[in-house]
């Protein structure tokens, strides 16, 4: 039977930012991992590490240590890295009202951010439909990356630090630190647990109290028929803002909520708004739609992806564009709490970024929790 200090389930961003971390402190490290390799929320997303939306102090201040984390981790693994930011596109005053009180509360709080006028948005965004653009705002703290790309390599770069993957591996049982699978037992010291939409198959009573929802969620890959196709930065519209807590508490957001509610019923209904990122090959990440029925609809819905497409049709030209993929994702949505640490028996931790904030929020979520079990003066990469 294998011995460790700490035993981690999922082999997601989250459970890998915390095997990065503990390894760092030299102790042994196990993962166990049910697919053949990161198969699920950290992968099927846009690659955006979008700390700008996160609501001004300690998610912002998770997000950005998570963010200074991510550069580093691209820094070693000289991996591809967009670094362009974000937009939104207004289509009328009530937008742009909003993004003005929106720029100048995250001004404070350290973002890049500034207005645009149409002809300036028009620049940054060359593609930018240009019959009702209003403006937008701008910033350059979002990145985008390969998720598949960085999460491969940051599991070689821990092999190399000595932390032991179980791939194609179901945890079945964890009890007083002994870790079962189907063909393999650990025993460790700490065990976290990492799993992500996951919330069923280990302590379900427990975590049925955390009151968490699994909401699904269309996306598509689109390409152009144009190789010279240039999205700028990554862009988002009202739906999106929309979609963001941090816009809700602004003075001009009930007329926002009103404007869009008027104007978009039924991607409101469907949690459609159409954020979209460029890849390193060229290609358009596209979504999603947001719904909670997660359990009632097996099959993608086509009339979402037209939602979808024909919303980002009202941002940007997309005449030559194609759908080259479609996939659906899932995570967990939380009542209340958007990271949580839960000592679920002594010694074994959940650890829950929900709201699909994961791949932005990871490295700064593994901090805090290292930190608080081991010390931060023992943290290398902080």
């Amino acid at each position: 039977m294998e011995r460790c200090d700490v035993a981690i389930v999922g082999a997601g961003i989250v459970g890998l930012a915390h095997a990065s971390l503990l390894s760092d402190l030299g102790l042994k490290v196990v993962v166990f991992e049910r697919n053949p390799r990161p198969l699920g929320a950290s992968v099927r997303n846009f690659g955006l590490i979008a700390t700008a939306v996160l609501p001004p102090g300690p998610f912002r201040d998770l997000g950005l240590r998570s963010r200074r984390a991510w550069l580093q981790l691209i820094q070693r693994q000289n991996a591809w890295c967009g670094t362009r930011g974000s937009v939104f596109l207004a289509q009328n005053e009530e937008e742009m009202q909003c993004l003005r009180e929106f720029t100048a509360l995250y001004a404070r709080h350290g973002w890049d951010g500034r207005m645009l006028n149409a002809e300036e948005a028009k620049a940054l965004s060359p593609n930018a439909k240009t019959e009702s653009l209003k403006g937008g705002a701008c910033g350059t703290e979002n990145i985008v990356v390969d998720p598949l790309e960085v999460l491969m390599g940051l599991i070689d770069e821990l092999k190399g630090n000595g932390v032991k993957f179980h791939f194609n591996t179901t945890v079945v049982g964890v009890d007083d630190g002994y870790v079962g699978a189907d063909h393999v037992m650990v025993k460790a010291q700490t065990v976290l647990l990492c799993t992500g939409d996951d919330f069923q198959t280990l302590f379900p009573v427990e975590f049925a109290s955390y009151n968490l929802t699994l909401v699904r969620l269309q996306m598509l890959k689109l390409c152009s028929r144009e190789a010279s196709f240039d999205l700028g930065p990554a862009i988002s519209g009202a739906l999106t803002a929309y979609r963001h807590r941090s816009f809700h508490e602004l003075p001009s957001f009930p007329a926002f909520e009103q404007m869009v509610l008027a104007k978009f019923p039924e991607e409101i209904k469907h949690g459609v708004h159409a954020l979209t990122s460029q890849d390193k090959n060229g290609d358009l990440v596209v979504g999603d739609s947001m719904e909670e029925t997660a359990h009632d609809h097996v099959f993608t819905r086509d009339h979402l992806d037209r939602l979808i497409l024909n919303y980002l049709g009202t941002l940007i030209d997309g005449s030559s564009l194609e759908i080259k993929e479609r996939w659906v994702g899932s995570y967990p949505k939380a009542t209340k709490d958007i990271v949580s640490f839960k000592e679920l028996r002594p010694d074994i931790h959940a650890i829950q970024i929900t709201g699909g904030l994961g791949l932005t929020l990871s490295f700064g979520v593994a901090q805090k929790f290292v930190e608080t079990h081991w010390g931060p003066m023992q943290i290398s990469k902080s």
